[in-house]
């Protein structure tokens, strides 16, 4: 019932005021965008029961390309709205509105953009009064280092009939981790540092979001070599900050009864056993453990007693130049090592020294490296020469002619010969 010049005074003055405080909204990432699909789509909702079929579509049509440019233009946004898009928008709604003959409405459905515009103000002083400017028309906005933390500036510049320009400065601070997940609880023993699939999450404008590695947030490892609990450190980069750590077990897959070692790869889990058995204090325990090794070696048919071998791996690491042969003679006399003391433990003391009547094992760790013969065994279990030079064998393979090394000599200084080697 107003007259027709009042009218259209106020249908301009509502589109000018949508525009603007939709406008204004546009401050954050995806901010405008969202608000305007929900008004664009409250709207729509509307017209369709007022049966304005035609406004409901077109209405619809905006809300799904809104839809479609919020993709990249949430954070971190990848496409900018700008004015352009923002006096669209607020155009869209407030032609709407003024379609339907009910303007008023949008002071419900458009609240939002309506306090914007409230409480987003630059006054400037006129006649001694302060006044507040229209932005766009009376000054201009633009920013600085806004997108990454650190110290933003936001400047101020007035336009038209207002010159001028005021700088400030807020501060964007990192946003903290939210939580990180791993791909496995557990993981089996390989002899090799394990790494896991890592996924960071952060709650940016009250949206979950996905971090990337390197960028976001770097990961670390600990103890995640051996059996047992490795952990994971995640630390938030760049825009992201906080510490989370997670732990994850590392097991050794144990043989099945019966099951022979493989030689070649796996005697990885008997070396961690053995690992376990060095750092173990409980007796009871120690002992389950040390049946458990006698168990494996016994799987691979060893057939001699388990303390040889456990004599080997029970060595202290500063020792260096020991080692038994394949039938458990430890060989010593090459040992090197941060002391000139070495201390060995045998069963008892040897009953004689003669090679030749040697009849225990403790024996013959006495023998071997008290004498030389013409071969040895090698710490790699190879014949390697002792005593020996060489050797030729004769065509028919029934005679073996060994030659000496030069400047061989007893422990008294006399020369030894090949006879010495006759009569052994």
């Amino acid at each position: 019932n107003l007259p027709q010049w009042i009218y259209v005074i106020l249908m301009i003055l509502v589109m000018l005021g949508t525009t603007n405080a939709v406008n204004l909204t546009d401050g954050v990432d995806g901010l405008a965008g969202s608000v305007c699909a929900i008004i664009i789509g409250s709207l729509s909702v509307i017209t369709y029961q007022e049966n304005l079929i035609g406004t409901t579509t077109f209405g619809f049509i905006v809300v799904g390309t809104i839809c479609g440019f919020l993709i990249y233009n949430f954070y971190k946004a990848k496409v900018m709205m700008g004015d352009t898009g923002s006096l669209l928008l607020g155009g869209v709604i407030s032609s709407i509105a003024i379609y339907m003959q009910n303007p008023f409405i949008l002071v419900i459905v458009a609240i939002i953009p309506i306090i914007e515009t409230i409480s987003v103000t630059v006054k400037a002083k006129v006649s001694g009064k302060l006044k507040t400017l229209k932005k766009g028309t009376d000054y201009t906005v633009s920013y600085k280092n806004n997108t990454k933390v650190g110290t933003a500036t936001l400047i101020v510049k007035g336009k038209g009939k207002y010159t001028g320009t005021i700088k400030k400065t807020f501060k964007i601070t990192p946003v903290k981790l939210a939580s990180v997940k791993l791909k496995y609880s557990k993981m089996e023993y390989t002899g090799k540092a394990l790494t896991q699939t890592v996924t960071v999450k952060a709650k940016v404008n009250k949206k979950t979001v996905t971090l990337k590695k390197g960028t976001d947030y770097t990961v670390s490892y600990k103890n995640n070599i051996n059996v047992g609990t490795a952990t994971v450190t995640v630390k938030g980069k760049g825009n992201f900050t906080g510490t989370i750590k997670k732990t994850f077990t590392i097991y050794q897959k144990e043989p099945e009864p019966g099951e022979v070692i493989d030689p070649v790869n796996g005697w990885g889990v008997y070396d961690e056993l053995i690992a376990q058995i060095r750092t173990e204090v409980d007796r009871a325990k120690r002992a389950s453990l040390l049946r458990k090794a006698e168990d494996m070696l016994m799987s691979t048919y060893a057939i001699l007693p388990v303390y040889y071998y456990n004599d080997r791996y029970l060595l202290k690491s500063s020792v260096t130049g020991v080692y038994m042969d394949v039938f458990g003679n430890k060989h010593f006399r090459h040992a090197g090592g941060n002391t000139d003391v070495l201390r060995l433990r045998f069963g008892f003391g040897p009953g004689t020294m003669d090679p030749a009547y040697c009849n225990s094992a403790d024996d013959m760790n006495y023998a071997v490296n008290a004498f030389s013969g013409l071969y040895m065994y090698s710490a790699k279990d190879t014949i390697s020469p002792a005593c020996a030079d060489h050797y030729t064998v004769s065509a028919d393979g029934l005679f073996y002619t060994v030659t000496l090394k030069e400047g061989l000599k007893w422990s008294d200084g006399s020369a030894l010969t090949g006879s010495d080697f006759e009569y052994s």
